[in-house]
């Protein structure tokens, strides 16, 4: 007895999915259908209420407002099931063309959410110049720790920091020979 009821409670709620999805996909969103010489463009419709009742926002291409942009109303999902098998449906190619593209953009989702996964689970980075030591960074050798100087001291003797900030220590060779002690 218990088995008949734990496969009944499996297989009901696997049976009820396909009538979600078949409920959730009776408007075909995102193609264009023309009732009474008017185009309708269903945007979306409200996916969490799958009732009569739930909001559907509905392009019409054929009105321009003022400012440009088409006109966009909202439409209860069951005004539309009414109103939908009145008008001329969209062509098979159409319909071929919307779901070739919403199965490219899923396919990218899936595509950045598999990297950002594997970016997550991969291990962090080594320190910055450290090669696996203790992370501490390579003190300047003598030349370099001289050229800084140099480039410090202009740069206070003229009052042109600014300017000098874009210059590297490189150009102050001569500098650094005429500061070294002899």
């Amino acid at each position: 007895m218990k088995t008949r009821a734990g496969a009944i409670g499996v297989t009901a709620p696997t049976g009820l999915a396909p009538c979600a999805i078949a409920s959730a996909q009776d408007l075909q969103l995102h193609v264009t259908y023309v009732c009474n010489g008017e185009r309708l463009f269903i945007e979306n419709c409200n996916m969490q209420n799958l009732s009569d009742m739930a909001n559907c926002f509905v392009g019409h291409p054929d009105t321009i407002l003022s400012n440009g942009m088409m006109k966009y109303t909202n439409e209860t999902r069951g005004s539309l099931k009414k109103l939908l098998p009145t008008c001329k449906q969209p062509s098979a190619d159409e319909i071929a063309r919307e779901k070739a593209f919403t199965k490219k953009v899923q396919d990218r989702q899936d595509a950045l959410q598999k990297e950002a996964k594997a970016k997550l689970d991969a291990p962090p980075p080594a320190p910055r110049g450290s090669r696996g030591s203790s992370g501490m960074v390579k003190p300047p050798t003598a030349e370099q720790a001289l050229l800084r100087e140099g480039f410090r001291r202009l740069a206070r003797a003229t009052h042109f920091s600014a300017p000098l900030a874009r210059w590297s220590p490189r150009s102050f060779r001569p500098l650094a020979k005429s500061l070294r002690p002899s």
